[in-house]
């Protein structure tokens, strides 16, 4: 989550016009077991006026996958 232990927050990468949106990136984060098990996705729709918008969201579990 923003603002958790490690965070990337990557809005210079957004797509636009398009419905099927490929973002091809790889990020590495530290982390350090068993304290941080949890990683959490969130896909933001961006925009210009009003703040984004959350449309999507994975909670993985990296120790049990």
């Amino acid at each position: 989550n923003a603002g958790g232990l490690n965070s990337i927050k990557d809005s210079s990468n957004s797509r636009t016009s398009t419905l099927n949106p490929e973002f091809n990136k790889c990020y590495s984060l530290p982390c350090r077991f068993p304290d941080n098990t949890t990683l959490t996705i969130k896909l933001m729709e961006k925009h210009s006026i009003m703040g984004d918008t959350n449309i999507g969201a994975a909670v993985i579990d990296i120790e049990n996958r």
